[in-house]
């Protein structure tokens, strides 16, 4: 018996439902304080994505050195500074600093 051919685009669609999911989880465990599970959680979103090619939206947002789902006041600070988003992990301190460019371009047309 031969197997069914997969569109690519449904493996994505199915694919782009799992990492949803698994982001969810990794939410949901950071708010019962198991950081060991939202880590794996973001691990398989990660292995999945690479996998099948699938994008990870701009909203499910994990730090880059521990892969702990960033979640501000739970397991991470924000601060804005010069024009820029200040973004720092409460698990290993790594740091991320964002662009706020909407607001930049906002102030220019006001002007």
């Amino acid at each position: 018996m031969s197997r069914k051919r997969v569109s690519g685009k449904a493996v994505r669609d199915i694919a782009s439902a799992r990492i949803d999911r698994l982001y969810a989880a990794a939410l949901e465990a950071v708010a019962e304080d198991d950081w060991d599970y939202a880590a794996r959680y973001v691990e398989m979103m990660l292995a999945i994505s690479r996998r099948t090619k699938a994008p990870i939206p701009r909203e499910h947002r994990y730090c880059k050195g521990c892969r702990l789902p960033l979640v501000a006041g739970a397991t991470c600070t924000v601060r804005l500074s010069n024009h820029k988003v200040i973004i720092t992990c409460g698990n290993c301190n790594t740091i991320r600093r964002l662009p706020y460019l909407r607001e930049q371009r906002n102030d220019r047309k006001a002007g």
